[in-house]
C-alpha cells in the first residue's frame, strides 16, 4: 500500500512539474527553423520563408513526453534532451534514436534546459541555474566556467559563448579566456540571448532588441521587436521565428 501512495505522489509531482515547465523550444539549423513540442513529441522543420517542411514523431524516443529541448548539430547528427529525467538522446539523420545518455545519474547535476554542441563528441552544458558551464566530452565533465552572479541564459557561436546578464553580455571563447563585454540598456527583465549574422538578439518582457556585436562597426541596439508574451525566439538572416502561446509565429525583421 505504502508502495502505491509513494508512486502516487511521484506522480502528482512528476506532472505538477510538467505543468511548470516550458516543455517547447525553437532552434534553427542552416536555413531551417526546428520547432519541438515536447507535450505531443512533435518536431517541425520550416523554412525560413515559413514553409512547414517536414513533421517528425519522436514521442516514442523520450519516455512520457518530458523532452523539452532539441538542437541539430549537423545533417547526421541531432540532440533531444529532458531536463526533467536529465536524459540526453543522440539521434540520426532520420532523427532515430542512436543513444543516449542519463546525465543526473552520472553526475548528480541538474543540467539547463539548453546546451550547444562545440564538436562532434563534446557538448557545452550549464548547471539548471546558470552558475556554471562545463564541456561533456564521452561522459566526463569538465567545468571551464563558474559565476558568482547568476546568467539569465547563454548561446554559442563558434568559439564564442555568448552569456546574459540583467544590464549586459559576457563573451568568452571556449577555452573560458574573458573576450568584452556588451553593455545594453532601456531592456527590462532580460531572459533570452541569440546570436545571428554579427548580432546579438535580447528577448525581454517588453518584445526583442538587437546588439551589434562585430568588432570593426560601430556598436548599436536597436528594438526590433514590440511584442508582450513571447516564449522564446530564433532568427535567420532577416527572419525570426517567435514561440507564443506554445505556437510559432514568424515576423520579418527590418533593416534598421
Amino acid at each position: 500500500m505504502y508502495k502505491r501512495y509513494g508512486y502516487l505522489i511521484l506522480l502528482v509531482l512528476l506532472q505538477t512539474i510538467l505543468l511548470s515547465k516550458d516543455l517547447i523550444s525553437i532552434t534553427s539549423f542552416g536555413d531551417e527553423f526546428y520547432f519541438f513540442d515536447g507535450f505531443e513529441g512533435k518536431l517541425e522543420i520550416y523554412s525560413k520563408d515559413n514553409k512547414l517542411i517536414r513533421e517528425k514523431d519522436l514521442s516514442n524516443i523520450c519516455k512520457g513526453n518530458t523532452a523539452d529541448f532539441f538542437i541539430k548539430y549537423n545533417e547526421l547528427k541531432s540532440y533531444l534532451y529532458s531536463s526533467i529525467s536529465g536524459m540526453i538522446y543522440l539521434l540520426d539523420e532520420d532523427y532515430h534514436l542512436r543513444s543516449s545518455q542519463y546525465l543526473y545519474k552520472l553526475f548528480g547535476i541538474r543540467f539547463y534546459n539548453k546546451f550547444f554542441p562545440v564538436n562532434y563528441n563534446s557538448l557545452l552544458i550549464a548547471t539548471e541555474e546558470l552558475n556554471k558551464f562545463y564541456i561533456l566530452e564521452n561522459k566526463k565533465l569538465n567545468e571551464i566556467l563558474d559565476f558568482s552572479e547568476t546568467p539569465l541564459d547563454f548561446f554559442l557561436h563558434e568559439d564564442n559563448i555568448f552569456i546574459l546578464f540583467k544590464d549586459k553580455i559576457e563573451i568568452y571563447l571556449i577555452n573560458a579566456i574573458y573576450q568584452r563585454s556588451l553593455p545594453f540598456k532601456n531592456i527590462k527583465e532580460p531572459t533570452k540571448i541569440f546570436y545571428c549574422d554579427n548580432n546579438l538578439y535580447i528577448k525581454h518582457i517588453d518584445g526583442i532588441d538587437r546588439v551589434s556585436f562585430a568588432k570593426n562597426i560601430k556598436r548599436y541596439q536597436a528594438r526590433m521587436i514590440s511584442e508582450t508574451g513571447i516564449q522564446n525566439f530564433a532568427v535567420i538572416g532577416n527572419s525570426i521565428a517567435l514561440l507564443k502561446d506554445n505556437k510559432i509565429l514568424f515576423r520579418v525583421l527590418s533593416d534598421r
